[in-house]
């Protein structure tokens, strides 16, 4: 306990990193012939030889500036493989193929960009980099990228504070896309939904015992342009509750990413600005060992918590749009300045983000790394915020969340019966009727 003081009290008084333009210019342009062989192997001595290939955020666990510093020895490092390609879902492609054309931007008298049109698959498939409108048809991309009708998995979240000190909770996690499915054997529209509603999250407490049952409901609705509605279901009132606006900044189930880092994030273009920062290669850790990847073994819980042993998989050079989402004057009560994507070329997925407080100081990091889910459809196996590992850390306060899954996640005809009901699952009127 003294020594982890005595670590905190040390790192308070480094300075803490700001944004930094030339950093990610730096990182390593897609089309440069830079690589990273396979079987390299970079840890806290020679991380500085690939830091153009880090995030920026991983790059500052390497650079011992925070209490959150990545593990020296061989369970620190990160182990270089192969880069395995992984296509879009194949329902996912026809219907790309068949309405891609009709999906348009609409340029609105205010600045602002919106969309029409779009029907289902990914909305705009020909990206160029010199296109005025591309960080636009990112946003859309990333809004509007493969998500199964109904997705189930639980995790386990662990949360450290400064100290080292850990509590434990555990989730069921059920997620429904309403609007624009891709999936055999599924409507493009959920009929039992309002048809306004694209996506819904409900995150169900299971342990500790003391908050058991509380729930977190996510809306998204169909217009990306429209904030989502958050909802709180609290079992000792037995009554759920409509969160305000200012609820986007608030703690997902006291963890640290807040209610406006889950997927999918609002094109709120009215509040924020965007901007493209390139296409770049980042090592990402995109094919996880499956059987290894539920087990707690295979993470380290000193010096970054969440830290991926080697075990769990190798790293790859992926091609990912590095894409800044910066905070208008206008909209200062919003707890964050900006907002940095790694959006993985081949599905919109991101892995990485970096997030700065509205000094622009780098407050916190999120990194993710997955495996693909089989999709059972005799096609295809996909990436999803399923089947991942997520560690969340809070630089400037030095906490961390974990998020570790307990089983492999099930999707559409594999969910569990009863967590099909869209009108107890994804509505809030069904929430007072759950029984996880």
């Amino acid at each position: 306990m003294l020594a982890c003081l005595l670590l905190s009290l040390t790192n308070s008084g480094a300075e803490p990193w700001t944004f930094d333009p030339q950093a990610y210019d730096s990182l390593v342009d897609a089309d440069s012939p830079q690589a990273i062989p396979p079987g390299t192997r970079i840890n806290s001595t020679n991380w500085q030889q690939y830091r153009h290939f880090l995030p920026i955020g991983i790059q500052a666990l390497f650079s011992h500036s925070y209490q959150w510093s990545v593990p020296t020895g061989p369970d620190g490092e990160i182990v270089v493989g192969p880069t395995v390609r992984v296509s879009q879902p194949y329902k996912y492609r026809l219907d790309t193929e068949k309405y891609a054309g009709r999906t348009k931007l609409l340029h609105n008298p205010d600045g602002s960009v919106g969309i029409s049109g779009y029907v289902a698959g990914l909305p705009f498939p020909q990206l160029d980099r010199r296109d005025p409108d591309l960080v636009s048809k990112l946003i859309y991309n990333s809004y509007f990228r493969y998500h199964p009708a109904i997705l189930f998995y639980r995790q386990r979240g662990l949360l450290f504070d400064t100290y080292m000190n850990r509590s434990d909770s555990t989730a069921t996690v059920v997620e429904f896309r309403l609007n624009h499915i891709s999936d055999f054997g599924y409507p493009l529209s959920q009929p039992l939904a309002p048809n306004d509603f694209f996506f819904t999250s409900n995150i169900t407490v299971e342990a500790p015992e003391q908050i058991k049952y509380t729930v977190n409901l996510q809306i998204y609705y169909d217009n990306p342009n429209q904030r989502q509605e958050i909802y709180t279901y609290i079992p000792a009132l037995r009554r759920s509750v409509r969160r305000s606006a200012a609820a986007r900044c608030a703690p997902i189930v006291g963890a640290d990413l807040v209610q406006d880092d889950a997927y999918p994030r609002p094109v709120l273009l009215n509040e924020f600005s965007y901007r493209v920062w390139g296409k770049k290669k980042i090592l990402e850790q995109k094919h996880l060992d499956r059987s290894r990847l539920f087990d707690p073994d295979s993470y380290n819980f000193r010096g970054v918590p969440g830290w991926p042993k080697p075990s769990l998989g190798p790293w790859e050079l992926r091609t990912v749009w590095v894409v800044e989402e910066r905070t208008l004057p206008s909209n200062s009560s919003y707890c964050y300045g900006s907002r940095v994507t790694y959006l993985d070329e081949d599905q919109f997925l991101y892995a990485d983000l970096d997030i700065y407080d509205p000094a622009l100081r780098l407050w916190k990091l999120s990194n993710s790394g997955s495996t693909t889910t089989p999709l059972n459809d005799g096609h295809d196996s996909v990436w999803m915020q399923a089947d991942v590992r997520t560690m969340t850390l809070d630089l400037l306060n030095s906490h961390a969340t974990v998020s570790i899954q307990i089983e492999p996640a099930r999707l559409n005809g594999e969910v569990p019966e009863k967590y099909r009901d869209v009108q107890v699952w994804a509505l809030p009127a069904g929430l007072p009727q759950m029984s996880p």
